[in-house]
Parts: structure tokens; sequence; C-alpha cells
């Protein structure tokens, strides 16, 4: 089921990224109508090492694809009281069928100077990894719902784009006996609409 799932959003965001970049030849006023016509503010696709072990040991082998959507910030109370984070909903897709995950959380970016950025995010992940298992080559991960965090550094190029490397982990904090956790490092382009 968690693999159809993954299936679905990544033909969603393809499809909308394909939709979105097709009229990159718009005018300025196009474009701002276009901003508020969507909850799209960022589309991230990424390329990476998966179960990395920063912190933890190497189990799982392979590269994971990372596509992420960012969406405009709600403006209301509490969400403003939090410092308003950017939505995401993402997801790694393992390229040697070990653990892929669907993650959803907040992003909170901070911009340094007119061009470097560093952010972090807090969330939660569902996966299709293994829960208990004594199966070499794959990570104890415990439960199928984990939390999420990661940190991201970044330089943003001609006003919309951006380049960054991030690193996210996924673990239960030792709520379940089995808490391996996994990391993964990728390397990622942002574009804004």
């Amino acid at each position: 089921m968690l693999s159809s799932i993954l299936r679905i959003c990544l033909i969603t965001v393809i499809t909308n990224t394909f939709v979105f970049f097709g009229n990159s030849y718009i005018s300025n006023a196009e474009a701002q109508q276009k901003y508020r016509s969507h909850p799209i503010k960022e589309v991230v696709l990424g390329l990476g090492g998966h179960d990395v072990g920063v912190f933890g040991h190497k189990k799982e082998r392979g590269r994971d694809l990372n596509i992420e959507v960012r969406l405009i910030p709600p403006e209301i109370g509490l969400w403003e009281f939090i410092y308003s984070p950017t939505p995401h909903i993402g997801v790694h897709i393992n390229g040697d069928g070990n653990t892929n995950q669907l993650f959803l959380g907040g992003n909170w970016i901070f911009d340094f100077g007119s061009i470097f950025f560093a952010g972090g995010s807090l969330g939660f992940a569902i996966h299709d990894g293994e829960l208990d298992s004594d199966t070499k080559g794959r990570k104890d991960l415990g439960m199928q719902l984990l939390f999420r965090e990661s940190v991201e550094f970044g330089v943003r190029f001609e006003e919309r784009h951006a380049i960054s490397i991030m690193l996210d982990h996924i673990s239960n904090a030792s709520i379940d006996d089995q808490n391996e956790g996994l990391d993964t490092v990728s390397i990622r382009y942002t574009s804004s609409f």
C-alpha cells in the first residue's frame, strides 16, 4: 500500500512540476497572479546517499531520489506563533529496493545575506522498511510512523532557484526497543514559484 501511495505522490509531483515549468515564459504580473492562485511555494528535487550512518551504523544501501513540495504557509495565529514554518510533503525513493518513505512537516528557512540560506524541519515519516527483523542489510526501525528532522544549507541563484545539501534523520526516538534510525544526505535543486 505504501508503494502505491509513493507512486501516486511521485506522479502528482512530476506532473505539477512539468505544468509549472512549462509556463516559465510569463510576465511578472502573470507570475504574481499565478503565485496567488495555487498553494505551492517550491518544488525540490534531490539525489542522495541512503542510510549514510551519521547518527548510527550503516546497513542499507543505494541512492535515494528525493522529491518535496513546499506549500505557502497559512496566515493563522498558531502558525505565526511558531514562526510560520513552510508546510511540506515529500518522498524518498530508494533505488535498491530498501526503505522508502513518505514524509510531511514544517520547514524553517533563514537567509544569510542575499544568496545563502540555512534551515531545518520537523515532522513525521511513514516508511515501508523493516520493523523488527533479522534480515541482513535492513534496518530495524521499530514503528511504521517515525519522527523526522532535517538540516539544510544552500545557495540561491537567479531569484527562483537554489542548490543545497540536506541531512535528514528518521527514528522513533526510542519509543520502541527497535530504533536503528535512518539518515539520508542529498544534494537538492529547488525551484520557487
